[in-house]
Formats: structure tokens, C-alpha cells, sequence
């Protein structure tokens, strides 16, 4: 393609509410820029030059570009593609005047989309049967109560796989909303640990730092809606949410936010299919009765998935998911390979955005998230904290995420219960075999952003 003006539009793949920050040169990134002193020559050129959101007029100048990086949530080395682009957008200053900006920089490519030069008219397609979208949410208490859902937004071409609006109308159940925002300003505080302080010695970083933490905070007053359906009856029962949920909940969204942060811009059927790998071992581990026989093969599993050391009545779930030998997150060092290919032992650095991910200056943004748009790492940990939500208080509704197959096409696209270990960038996985399933239509990045495998052994219930 040659770049001249009029330069091809183009769209940036946000949600709604969403800035993403431009960079003057390519490789860098937000973390670059809040890491080194604002005082310094080199750290002003390091600075973002624009904040654009999805509505912003967005134009490709030239040819994209491959750069070396730090992946700003796993703190890895990486090479990353970037484009060129013009954008222009309007915001409002702190007076409340609105201000449009134009400004030329570089963004990451998976958010740039190229517009279509003449759209083909397509037929009006019937309203999406989605069970995610027509799911009867449980209402939330009284003093929570969320507003009604918005109209149905019109359909979206399977083309536009990376375009993350209809899964987010998916994982947004409005009648979550309000107990997220409460749960916001209980989990994910802000710990500051010493690297060198990071247990490499089996004790689970999680019950070290963040256990003691997240037990001094009060619980807040949000309704549990529990499954006590039977062969013939279903029934659904509302329960006051307890200590042991406000812990897995802050455990899984800090697990969801370290480990596949970096998957989230390419769809929000990444971290879905991670969860689901989550629920399903925290279903494994937990005795469906109180026979000798149940509970011997709950522990078995709870074993299994759960290695480490752990504080006494730390929950199964917590314990899952923050175990250092399943999610690498919690490691306390990590090795890191040099020039001469040999390795060096290093601190684990996506353990501090796993105790830290959302530094305190952004929840201050988050007050004013009705008014202005949030930064991309911030809705990258709010999506973590609905799904968290969802996979805890909302059990039923989460697993309806996930129908039953009932065809053989089906069964090749669904995620079933004995999907239980998910990898990345591997071509193999012990004796598990791989699978590939769809999300909501929406299949995984087949580069190998989120793996899922299979353990044949586990029966498919």
C-alpha cells in the first residue's frame, strides 16, 4: 500500500470509555513513560503525545513497523508491531472547554483497523440469540440496583474478530455493574513488595502479601446468587456474599490482569477461556457430596492443581489460581535468558502487576469514569474484576457462558469440563491434547496467545 494523502482511514478497536495512549516513536509504551522521572530529557521523549479514544478520526501515514519492547504487563522482552497514524479527537480540559487535538504518533497495530474504501450493504441479520446477551442476570440488592440494559446494538461481521464491543456487551451484564464498582474499591489494592522479599521457596507469594491485606477489608453488602438445583428441580437462592468470595475474587481478577493482560486487545474471549480452564479445576476440587469416596477424589485434584504452601483457610479457589507451579504469575524469580543463551535468575516481574495492578493514581481516574474516558490498562483490570465477579457470585450465569454441546461440531467448538490447562506459544503439552474452541463465535488467537488442552482422563459432565 502506498501512504499519501489523503491518507486510508481508519478505526482504533477500543470499547467504549477507552483512551489509548500515542507514542512518538515505536516500542514504546504507559509503563516506559510512568517508570522514569518526567524530569529528564530522555523520560519527556518517552511521553505519550495523545490520548485517543474509539470515536477519535484516526488516519494510516505510512507503513507499519516492528520494534523491541517490554511487554508493560509481564515485563518481558518482545518485538511488537506498530503503525503510523494521524489522529484527531476532541476532550474536555480541566475548565471544561472542549478542546480538539491533532497530533501524529505511533500506536500498536492489533488496535488499528483499516476502514472498507465502499462497504457492501448486507442484509438486516436476526436479533443474536446469544445466550451471554438474553441471560436473565440475577438482580442485584436494592442499594446496588443497576439500570435497564440499552437496546441491542446492531450485529457484527465475523470479520471484525478483533473489534472487542460485542464481547464486551457480552461480559457486561448491566445488572453486575453496580456490585463491580463496589468490588472495586475492596480488591486489587496496591502492594508494594521488594523484589528480593518474592518467595522462590514454594510459600504462594499471594498468602505472603495480599492474603493479610484483602482480610482486613470489609465485606461489602452484595448478594451470591447460589445453584441448589436438583435432577428435577432447578432453583437459584440468594446468599450475602462471604470473606471466602471477596478472596477468590480479588485472586482471580489479579491472576486474570498478570497472567493474559497482554491478550485482552485481541478479544475478550482470551481471558473468558482462561477462566474457564479456573472454574473448571475449582469445580474438580470441590466434593459434589459428603461421601468418603467425593471428598477423597475433590482432594486429590485440590492437591494437584494447588501444590504450594498456603496459609491455613486460604480457599480452594485462591489457592488454584494462585498456586506459582499452574500460574507462572506468582513465581517469585524468573529466568531470563542473555545474549550468549544462557540464563540468569531474575525477580519474577509480572508478580508486581499481579501485587499492584492498578497504581493508585488511576483510581482516582475511575472516580471520574462517567465523565471521562479511562486509560486501556484500567479497563484491562475492570474486565478482570466483572469476570472474577461473575465466576464467584454468579456461578450459574458463568457456566451458561459455556452451553453444552450437543453436536459433534459442537463438541470441537465448546469448552467442556475436562478442559483443565491452558498454555502459550507451545506446539505441545505433556499428553493432553490441544483444542481449539470458539468463545461466542469468536475463535482464539491461532498464534497461540491462549492455548487450551484437554485432559482425557476427566469426565466430560
Amino acid at each position: 500500500m502506498k501512504f499519501k494523502e489523503p491518507y486510508p482511514k481508519a478505526d482504533l478497536l477500543l470499547e467504549e470509555g477507552v483512551s489509548i495512549s500515542v507514542f512518538p516513536k515505536p516500542g514504546l509504551n504507559w509503563k516506559m513513560a510512568e517508570s522514569c522521572d518526567p524530569k529528564e530529557k530522555e523520560c519527556q521523549e518517552k511521553q505519550a503525545v495523545a490520548w485517543p479514544s474509539k470515536s477519535a478520526e484516526v488516519e494510516v501515514i505510512g507503513p507499519n513497523k516492528k520494534s523491541k519492547t517490554v511487554d508493560p504487563f509481564t515485563g518481558e522482552e518482545i518485538t511488537e508491531e506498530y503503525s503510523p497514524i494521524r489522529v484527531t479527537y476532541t476532550y474536555e480540559n480541566a475548565s471544561g472547554k472542549e478542546i480538539t487535538k491533532s497530533e501524529k504518533g505511533w500506536i500498536e497495530a492489533s488496535f488499528v483497523r483499516l476502514k472498507q474504501e465502499a462497504p457492501t450493504k448486507r442484509k438486516p441479520e436476526p436479533k443474536s440469540n446469544d445466550p451471554l446477551i438474553s441471560l436473565n442476570a440475577p438482580k442485584a440488592p436494592p442499594e446496588t440496583r443497576a439500570k435497564e440494559c440499552d437496546p441491542e446494538p446492531p450485529p457484527i461481521k465475523k470479520s471484525d474478530k478483533n473489534d472487542l464491543s460485542k464481547l464486551k456487551r457480552a461480559i457486561e451484564v448491566h445488572a453486575y455493574d453496580a456490585q463491580v464498582e463496589l468490588l472495586m474499591e475492596k480488591v486489587g489494592k496496591c502492594i508494594k513488595a521488594k523484589p528480593e522479599l518474592f518467595s522462590s521457596s514454594g510459600i504462594a507469594n499471594y498468602d505472603l502479601f495480599v492474603l493479610p491485606e484483602i482480610k482486613a477489608e470489609p465485606v461489602p453488602r452484595i448478594e451470591k446468587m447460589v445453584d441448589i438445583s436438583t435432577n428435577s428441580t432447578p432453583k437459584i437462592v440468594s446468599v450475602p456474599m462471604t470473606r471466602d468470595d471477596l478472596i477468590n475474587i480479588d485472586a482471580v481478577a489479579r491472576t486474570l490482569y498478570a497472567e493474559v493482560a497482554v491478550c485482552f486487545k485481541k478479544g475478550l474471549q482470551h481471558p473468558l477461556a482462561v477462566s474457564r480452564v479456573i472454574d473448571n479445576r475449582n469445580t474438580l476440587s470441590n466434593p459434589k457430596n459428603n461421601s468418603q469416596a467425593e471428598i477423597k477424589r475433590a482432594k486429590m485434584y485440590e492437591e494437584s492443581y494447588a501444590r504450594e504452601k498456603h496459609a491455613p483457610g486460604t480457599p480452594i479457589l485462591t489457592k488454584i489460581v494462585t498456586s506459582p507451579s499452574q500460574f507462572n504469575v506468582w513465581m517469585g524469580t524468573h529466568k531470563k535468558e542473555k545474549k550468549d543463551k544462557t540464563f540468569e535468575v531474575i525477580p519474577n516481574p509480572a508478580l508486581g502487576n499481579a501485587l499492584c495492578p492498578l497504581p493508585e493514581k488511576y483510581k482516582k481516574i475511575e472516580e471520574h469514569s462517567k465523565k471521562k474516558t479511562i486509560p486501556y490498562q484500567v479497563s484491562v483490570w475492570k474486565n478482570s474484576v466483572r469476570i472474577a465477579t461473575e465466576l464467584v457470585l454468579h456461578n450459574h450465569a458463568f457456566k451458561d457462558r459455556f452451553p453444552k454441546p450437543k453436536t459433534k461440531k459442537e463438541e470441537r467448538e465448546s469448552m467442556t469440563s475436562n478442559h483443565v490447562f491452558y498454555t502459550s506459544h507451545m506446539t505441545d503439552f505433556y499428553n493432553y491434547k490441544r483444542v481449539y474452541p470458539k468463545i461466542e463465535g469468536y475463535s482464539l488467537d491461532p498464534k497461540g496467545c491462549v492455548q487450551i488442552w484437554k485432559d482425557p482422563k476427566i469426565e466430560v459432565n
